[in-house]
Formats: structure tokens, sequence, C-alpha cells
């Protein structure tokens, strides 16, 4: 006969395995914290990389006054290795990136509040040679707002009357380093700005965020000429 104290054993060992899942060998159950790995990862990679952009554009800013001032390439370099570290970094992100992120977001509430204008003749679109309100040909257009993003900067360089060669040169080569950026930009500016034509809220809030983040790009260049020429008001 068999005992009665087998009987329960067997049969609680039997109810406790109903809830139980086999792992196969060598496998482990999943961490439940390990979803929030790679998001963790990529936020602090885009910091890390947001920082190091900074602090390039604040060491830029730094050495292109110093040059303006007469130095050397080499008395610039040596000189912007010696300055703290957040200092380069804030002036990265207040003086240069700062500008450039107002003129993005002016720019993409501009496009998500308007409506989606009328596309060109696909003919035309987007070639270099539609012509804006069917006179001024787009590949002029384009180095024109070039120009007028760096125009703060020129107006400054009036103000305090510096008009030495190597200003004239470096602000040539602004305009011309601008001009460059809206060309190359604009392509895909004009794929946002016409890619959403439903008039949805989030389709015009897409087409927004998307065109101010081209719109950051694009308005680097004039910042930091603008940043460069400011710390030349006292010399």
């Amino acid at each position: 006969m068999r005992n009665p104290w087998d009987r329960r054993l067997t049969a609680a060992v039997e109810g406790a395995s109903i809830g139980v899942v086999a792992q196969p060998s060598g496998e482990t159950s999943p961490d439940p914290g390990s979803r929030w790995v790679t998001p963790a990862s990529a936020i602090a990679g885009v910091i890390a990389g947001g920082v190091a952009l900074f602090y390039l554009l604040g060491g830029f800013v730094f050495a292109l006054r110093l040059v303006l001032d007469q130095a050397s390439l080499a008395e610039a370099a040596t000189l912007v290795g010696q300055l703290p570290r957040e200092l380069l970094i804030t002036t990265g992100l207040v003086e240069v990136m700062g500008p450039a992120i107002i003129v993005g977001v002016m720019a993409g509430i501009v496009l998500a509040l308007c409506p989606v204008p009328s596309q060109p003749d696909g003919s035309h679109w987007p070639q270099l040679d539609y012509r804006l309100a069917g006179v001024v040909p787009t590949w002029l257009v384009l180095p024109g707002l070039g120009a007028v993003l760096t125009l703060p900067a020129v107006v400054l360089l009036l103000h305090e009357d510096r008009q030495d060669v190597i200003e004239i040169a470096t602000t040539l080569v602004f305009i011309a380093l601008s001009s460059a950026v809206v060309c190359l930009t604009w392509v895909p500016l004009r794929a946002v700005t016409y890619g959403h034509p439903s008039g949805e809220l989030e389709d015009r809030w897409r087409r927004g965020v998307m065109g101010g983040l081209l719109w950051i790009v694009i308005a680097v260049p004039g910042a930091i000429s603008l940043a460069s020429y400011i710390g030349l008001e006292g010399a």
C-alpha cells in the first residue's frame, strides 16, 4: 500500500510545476531592466556628441577671434588649448547654437502654422531653373539667402569700423560657406515643406520640427561669424 505522504508530496510537486516554464539549457530569463539600457545609451551618446560639438564650436570661435586680432594660427591654437573646457562649451552653446536654435524654432513654428504652399510645376521642381515669383531664378536666390544670414556680422564690422583685409576675407568666406549650406539643405527643406500636404495637425507639426532642424543647420555659419566678431568689439 502506498504511503499517503507520498501521494500528498506528488500532488504538491505536480501543482507547483503547472506555473513553471522550463528554460532551455544555457538560456536565462531577460532582465526587466535591460529594456532601458538601449534608450539610456542612445541619450548618453547624443549628450556626449552635443557637448563635443559645443566644445569644437567654442574653440573655433575663440581661435578665429585671436586670428582676427593678428595672432598666428599656432598662437591661437596654443591659447585656445589653455582655456577652460567649460568656457568653450558655454561659448559654443550660447553664442553659436543659441542664435541658430532661435532661428530654427521661429522657422519651425512658421512651417507648422502656415498652410502648405502650392507646389510648383513638377517639371521645374526642385530644379535650379525655377523662378521665384516668375522672375528671380532659384540659383540666385539661394546665395542671396546665405549672404543675408551673415548680414548681422557684416553690420557689426561696419559699426566697429573694422575693414581690414583679414576681416573682409573672413566675411567673404563666411558668405560663401553660408551660401553652400543653404544650397545643400535646400532640396531636403523643399521636400519637407511640400512633403505633408494633408494639412493634418500631426503632419504640420512634423513638417515644423523637421524644417526647424534644417534651419538650425542653415543658420550655424552666420551665427559663428557673428559670435567671432562680437569678441572684437573692444579691440
